[in-house]
């Protein structure tokens, strides 16, 4: 199985779900946007900006730890991680 997380870009985890349709889904509950289609996003957090929202893939340790109200986390090689 495949976890994806959206983050704002040295801000906060904005969104996590099993696919990125779920992930963009959560970016709406926290925000004005009414309709995914509407977030704008990178997938390369390397290439982003300041605050943009970047969609990743995430590791299950993450997902899991995220989901009990974690916030902290890394980004490696494009996939975030849980904060060591």
């Amino acid at each position: 199985m495949r976890y994806f997380i959206v983050i704002q870009k040295n801000y906060s985890i904005m969104g996590i779900g099993n696919t990125k349709e779920e992930a963009l889904q959560e970016v709406c509950e926290w925000t004005d946007y009414n309709n995914t289609n509407d977030i704008q996003y990178k997938e390369s957090y390397n290439t982003a900006n300041e605050g943009d929202f970047c969609l990743l893939q995430c590791t299950k340790d993450l997902y899991d730890y995220v989901c009990k109200g974690g916030q902290f986390y890394e980004v490696n090689n494009n996939i975030a991680t849980k904060e060591q």
